[in-house]
């Protein structure tokens, strides 16, 4: 008995022994129940489909704030085609004329043969990222990803083929705050939109295309071929601010700013002196034209008394064609070019935003923290302008929110186009996130408001016209109660049948937007009815003539009390049987 206890206990023993071992015991803890989640140690997932993920994310800095990825292939891949199937769709919807039809089928072929001459289908992957290199500054990165070879639309040709050195930073002054110069093929362009709008058989389109070069040979004397052939291929914008030098600007409220003295140019490159030299004599013509012609500049000015630092300039230097707010900035971006002045690449600004970006490209982009100190200084002033008057619109509370308080705004960016795709790589103050996540948001929410808006629209109008109808219906019952007992004569006016009729505030249209419901009868005034009584006035037995009408919606009232809906700015006549 003694000794099968004993063999018992033993058992039990054992057992527990056993359970605990296999359960982690000896003191051990269990895992967490969330590694089953994690894919550390775990072969990776292999994708059942084609992606450039890795194509893409060797151009991305990992480890940052913002790190993003997205596969186009499978939805852009054939999309002219469905924009072409969608068409047919959209047209077979009800309540659609046949012009409408045919406009619709011609907008969408149009739209369709433009995705497919761009080059957008080609892209297999987007991809974003971000790191805060130091405090206030992130270094960012994205790529638009196409395979090898699959690069033959404009989207990859207009806009720069091969990066090279970014001549336009040798004209920036140091008092540069903002800039942006990017290739542009505007003959590639031209032809691409011109080709597909006419095959899309749009007559406005034609005579535009057809007409528009004409005007300008009219005006210039400049054929549209030989001024085409003249550009070199690139436009640039350049915005200056000279702190030495002030400049008082009105304001809201009596307000005034104080600014450093703002100048613009836009530079457009140019294979020869063909436009300037067809410009020149039309614009020599003025007799206030200063007239400026040393070494290779060729510049006239228009002097004009302002109290603004405005002389519009046209000139030809450098294998540029400037268009400028004055001729101190072309003097300034040449003698920038020339060294004789010290250039943006020398300020410790530029040096700190390029430090690590090749300057070699198709495009860069320049803004300085003292063009957005210009704009947080002009929005205080006017915020406490509107606080002084007591009015606000709320905008510019709006707008100094958007900037930020004591906030710095800045960012140098250079984009290339690469063997693989788009490449563009910078430094900003605006988090990565923000930067690339905000059209995302923008897009979808303008596209949603341009679909739903319109329909809204027309829904709330749809209602307007059924309301005006049920207004001409009531009227025109109450105009027969009237006859009835009075001869089979009409009222004259609506004062008339006023015991017939519920309420003055019938007698406004719900699409008038000029006139107002009358609260009764005694105050009723012309300003407080819509709808007209013909004149002469037909009688009782005149059932098919027109008896009353609203002038907003063309909807007609006949004397048997019926009601014909028109159109807007439609006048309603007799009816026919």
């Amino acid at each position: 008995m003694k000794t099968s206890r004993l063999s018992n206990s033993i058992r039990i023993f054992l057992g527990l022994a056993v359970l605990a071992w296999a359960t982690g015991g000896c003191g051990k803890k269990a895992p967490p129940a969330d590694t089953a989640f994690k894919s550390s140690g775990k072969p990776a997932q292999v994708a059942a489909e084609p992606n450039s993920f890795k194509e893409v994310t060797s151009y991305l800095d990992p480890g940052g704030s913002f790190y993003l990825y997205l596969g186009t292939e499978q939805w852009l891949n054939g999309l002219s085609t469905r924009m072409s199937d969608l068409r047919e769709v959209l047209a077979s919807l009800p309540n659609m004329t046949a012009e409408q039809r045919s406009n619709l089928r011609r907008v969408l072929d149009v739209l369709s043969g433009l995705v497919k001459r761009s080059g957008l289908e080609e892209v297999s992957g987007v991809g974003a990222s971000g790191i805060l290199v130091e405090k206030g500054m992130y270094h960012n990165k994205f790529m638009l990803h196409h395979h090898p070879g699959k690069n033959q639309g404009f989207l990859w040709s207009a806009f720069g083929q091969v990066p090279h050195p970014l001549a336009g930073l040798d004209y920036l002054p140091e008092s540069t705050a903002l800039a942006s110069f990017f290739d542009l093929d505007i003959p590639l362009l031209w032809s691409a939109i011109q080709e597909q709008l006419q095959q899309a058989g749009i007559p406005d389109a034609d005579k535009f295309f057809t007409q528009f070069p004409r005007e300008i040979e009219k005006q210039t004397g400049l054929k549209w071929d030989q001024l085409l052939a003249s550009l070199g291929g690139e436009v640039g914008i350049v915005l200056t601010l000279d702190e030495d030098r002030e400049v008082t600007f009105p304001g809201p409220g009596g307000a005034t700013f104080k600014l450093p003295e703002p100048a613009l140019a836009l530079m457009i490159k140019v294979k020869d002196d063909t436009i300037f030299s067809r410009l020149d004599p039309l614009i020599s013509r003025n007799p206030q034209v200063i007239k400026t012609d040393k070494g290779e500049l060729k510049m006239r000015t228009l002097s004009m008394r302002m109290p603004l630092p405005v002389r519009p300039t046209l000139a030809d230097a450098g294998n540029y064609l400037f268009l400028a707010s004055n001729d101190k900035i072309v003097e300034e971006l040449l003698a920038v070019k020339s060294g004789k002045r010290q250039s943006l690449k020398a300020t410790d600004e530029f040096k700190r935003l390029s430090q690590g970006i090749l300057l070699q490209g198709n495009r860069f982009d320049f803004v300085s923290a003292r063009l957005g100190r210009t704009v947080q200084y002009i929005v205080s002033t006017a915020l406490f302008a509107q606080a002084q008057s007591g009015r606000s619109d709320g905008g510019t509370e709006l707008l100094q929110r958007w900037l930020g308080e004591g906030q710095e705004h800045f960012s140098f960016t250079v984009a290339s186009n690469l063997k693989e795709g788009w490449h563009v790589s910078g430094h900003s103050s605006q988090h990565p996130a923000a930067a690339f996540l905000a059209p995302t948001l923008v897009a979808p929410a303008a596209i949603l408001a341009g679909v739903t808006l319109p329909a809204l629209a027309r829904a709330k109008e749809r209602a307007q016209t059924i309301a005006c109808v049920n207004n001409l219906k009531q009227i025109g019952l109450a105009a027969r109660i009237y006859a009835n007992d009075h001869g089979e004569v009409l009222p004259k006016d609506f004062v008339t049948m006023k015991n017939e009729l519920a309420s003055p505030k019938i007698l406004v249209c719900p699409g008038d937007k000029s006139k107002t419901p009358a609260p009764d009868w005694s105050s009723l005034t012309p300003a407080h009815v819509s709808y007209e009584i013909v004149s002469p006035v037909p009688r009782a037995n005149e059932a098919q003539e027109v008896y009353a009408r609203c002038p907003i919606h063309g909807s007609a009232c006949f004397v048997d009390g019926s009601v014909q809906q028109g159109r807007s700015g439609q006048r309603p006549t007799r009816r026919r049987n």
